[in-house]
């Protein structure tokens, strides 16, 4: 909540480019009512009390190139698919794999906008089968294909870096 106040009074002051140059720079993704609007990525492990829904979700951040699949991550944690499933919703309201598929594009976002790697590279390291499936589901999360959305970050990185250098933000 700090945080996002700090980004709208960056916002008020020095306009919306700068605030989403910071957010851009913590990785921050902004709230519906901000400038980044969109949906929430999947928050780590270390957001949840639950043990088992810790231990997923740790096991989802180690295999994102490669995904286990539902049973294989219950197995891995000696317990069955309905108590990974039960579990899950009650922590974070969506299933482990609608989790683990957040994960993996945040990962892919993340990638665009911090890589030189290609949409199709991409899409491989973060378990996708190929780029046109990754485009679309990318496209179903954040509203906008990956190079379009590639090229609004850089855009919006050289910005506020720029301004940033000329020393607008006020200390």
């Amino acid at each position: 909540a700090a945080f996002e106040m700090t980004l709208d009074l960056i916002g008020r002051d020095h306009g919306p480019v700068l605030a989403e140059g910071v957010a851009d720079w913590f990785v921050c993704e902004r709230r519906a009512t901000g400038h980044m609007a969109g949906p929430q990525i999947a928050p780590a492990a270390d957001a949840f009390t639950d043990p088992v829904v810790v231990s997923a979700i740790r096991l989802m951040e180690t295999h994102l190139e490669r995904p286990l699949k539902g049973p294989e991550i219950a197995a891995l944690l000696d317990i069955s698919r309905d108590t990974l499933e039960r579990r899950f919703r009650m922590a974070t309201g969506r299933t482990p794999m609608a989790h683990y598929r957040r994960l993996r594009l945040g990962r892919a976002r993340d990638l665009l906008v911090r890589s030189s790697l290609s949409i199709g590279e991409i899409a491989y390291a973060c378990g996708f089968a190929d780029p046109a499936h990754f485009a679309q589901v990318y496209r179903r999360m954040f509203g906008g294909s990956p190079r379009a959305d590639r090229r609004h970050f850089l855009g919006l990185g050289a910005q506020a870096r720029a301004t940033l250098a000329l020393g607008h933000l006020r200390q």
